[in-house]
């Protein structure tokens, strides 16, 4: 898998835990990708600055209305009604 599929697979994850309400945070949501890793034989995990970088990428590039909330200690979309738009994959990518 290239290095742009797993960033695209570890941001739709991050947007996939936010609107399920978990509050992910970088340390926490490394450590779900670790455990996904080991259990699930899927080579996702990184550190918690790659997952600060996926954010900022969001955050950026995409202008996801991503906000941290002190009190769930995580992050959170201000705006639920927003929508991801994934680059598309192709099968050289992969």
């Amino acid at each position: 898998m290239s290095v742009q599929s797993r960033q695209a697979v570890r941001i739709i994850k991050f947007i996939a835990e936010m609107k399920k309400n978990n509050y992910p945070n970088a340390s926490s949501f490394a450590k779900l990708l670790r455990k996904a890793d080991i259990e699930e034989n899927f080579a996702c995990a990184c550190s918690v600055r790659t997952v600060m970088r996926d954010i900022e990428t969001l955050q950026n590039d995409y202008h996801a209305p991503i906000e941290y909330d002190a009190a769930n200690r995580g992050d959170y979309l201000r705006d639920r009604s927003w929508v991801f738009h994934a680059p598309i994959l192709t099968d050289d990518i992969l």
